[in-house]
C-alpha cells in the first residue's frame, strides 16, 4: 500500500510541478462518447485476458474438487505453486510487449512500415526464446524452483509432476503476446479480443471442462498444453497474414 500511495504521489508530483511537456488540468480532459468508446474497446482485450486467468483458476479449483478423490488439498497447492511460477514467467513477456507496442506504435503512426514489420520480427523472435528457456528450466529443474516455495516433499514432487505439463507449452507464449500487441497497437479490436481471448474461453477452459471426463486430474493439466498450441496455431496464422501486408505496403512505398 504504501509502495503504491508513494508511486501515485510521485507521478502526481511530476505532472503538476515537474518540468514535463504535458502538464495535467482537468479542464482539458474532454472526450467524446466515441474516444472514450474507442479506448475502452482497446483496453477490452486485456481485461479479457485478466479475466480470463480468474475464471481458468476457478475451473480448476472445481475440476481438481470433482474429479479428484483424494490428495485434493496437495493437487491444489501444487497447482498454486505452479500459478506464481507462471505469474514470474509471464511479467517479462509483459514488458517486452508493452516495449514492442511503443516502438512498432510510434512507427506505424509515422507510417514507417517497414519498421513495424521488423518490430514485429524481432520481437516475436526475442520473447520465442526467452519462452522456450523458462520452458527448458521448468521441465529439467522444476523441483529445484519449486523448493524455494516450500520444503514438502509430496508437495514438491506434486507440483513438478504437474509443471511438466503446465509449462511443456510455454514456449508459444511469446508469438501470443506480440501478435495479440500488433492488433492493440493499430486499433483494431476484432483480432485484437480473438486472440487475446482465445487462448482462455476458446480453449482452456472449455478443455478444463472436457479433458478431466476421459483423463481424470491429467486432463486438466493437459489441457495446458493443448490450449497453448492451438493458440500457437492460430498466432502463427495471423503473423503470416501480418508480415505479408506490411512486407506489400513497405514496398509499395519504396516504388
Amino acid at each position: 500500500v504504501f509502495a503504491q500511495s508513494f508511486a501515485l504521489v510521485f507521478a502526481v508530483y511530476c505532472y503538476l510541478f515537474g518540468k514535463t511537456q504535458i502538464k495535467l488540468r482537468l479542464v482539458s480532459i474532454r472526450k467524446s462518447f466515441a474516444e472514450c468508446t474507442n479506448i475502452l474497446q482497446l483496453g477490452l482485450p486485456i481485461f479479457i485476458v485478466n479475466t480470463g486467468v480468474a475464471v481458468s483458476i476457478t475451473v480448476v479449483n472445481f475440476s481438481v474438487g470433482y474429479f479428484s478423490e483424494d490428495n485434493v488439498d496437495y493437487l491444489l497447492a501444487a497447482f498454486g505453486l505452479n500459478t506464481r511460477i507462471t505469474l514470474f514467467a509471464v511479467l517479462p513477456l509483459l514488458g517486452m510487449m508493452i516495449a514492442f507496442q511503443t516502438l512498432s506504435g510510434l512507427n506505424y503512426g509515422a507510417l514507417k512500415y517497414q519498421r513495424v514489420r521488423a518490430s514485429l520480427l524481432v520481437a516475436c523472435q526475442v520473447t520465442s526464446v526467452y519462452s522456450f528457456i523458462i520452458t527448458l528450466i521448468m521441465l529439467s529443474f522444476p523441483e529445484y524452483i519449486f523448493s524455494f516455495f516450500s520444503q514438502d516433499k509430496q508437495l514438491v514432487r506434486m507440483a513438478s509432476e504437474m509443471s511438466f505439463l503446465i509449462f511443456s507449452g510455454f514456449f508459444t507464449m511469446g508469438v501470443g503476446f506480440i501478435v495479440s500487441a500488433y492488433f492493440q497497437m493499430i486499433g483494431s479490436v476484432k483480432p485484437a479480443l480473438l486472440l487475446s481471448g482465445a487462448r482462455m474461453f476458446l480453449f482452456l477452459i472449455p478443455l478444463l471442462l472436457i479433458l478431466p471426463y476421459y483423463w481424470g486430474t491429467l486432463g486438466i493439466w493437459l489441457a495446458y498444453p493443448v490450449a497453448d498450441l492451438l493458440t500457437l496455431l492460430m498466432s502463427v496464422y495471423f503473423l503470416v497474414d501480418i508480415n505479408k501486408k506490411l512486407k506489400l505496403i513497405a514496398l509499395s512505398e519504396k516504388r
